[in-house]
């Protein structure tokens, strides 16, 4: 088995990349669900970091995914309705749109009620330290559209 993508068949990487995120995005979307329920303290801390922690990695893993699929062949869509094929395509590309939106709107609205986004204990991503609340309100929003 190749790591690349071949006209028919997709590579090790992106296989990987792909099951990879399925696990993180729904493992991180039933704890975000579960979250606003919990009552505030040490384990719904701990809950948040690691729901902020994995939403980071889902961000890294999505522009790595998108650079992956840029410089690689996509292969072949196997059915011949034309149509299909450019729903396929459109709707692949609209997850990816609500991937990143999810995510960077977490991160801002995140930073911008104050709270830091520490990696896992390993490093922090901050976007900036001044905290307006129509700011808040908007990505508060946007990070809890259910769909």
């Amino acid at each position: 088995m190749s790591y690349k993508n071949t006209l028919n068949i997709y590579g090790n990487v992106s296989k990987n990349f792909h099951w990879i995120m399925a696990i993180l995005i729904v493992s991180n979307f039933i704890l975000g669900f579960f979250l606003d329920d919990l009552e505030n303290g040490p384990i719904k801390f701990l809950l948040f970091g690691i729901h902020k922690s994995t939403g980071i990695m889902v961000l890294m893993l999505l522009i790595l995914r998108f650079f992956w699929r840029i410089v690689n062949i996509v292969p072949a869509p196997l059915g011949r309705i034309k149509f299909l094929n450019v729903l396929a395509k459109l709707a692949h590309y609209f997850f990816y749109f609500i991937l990143l939106s999810i995510t960077l709107s977490g991160w801002i609205y995140s930073n911008a009620k104050g709270y830091p986004v520490n990696v896992f204990g390993l490093f922090s991503v901050d976007v900036h330290k001044d905290h307006q609340c129509l700011f808040c309100l908007v990505y508060q929003h946007l990070h809890q559209i259910k769909i």
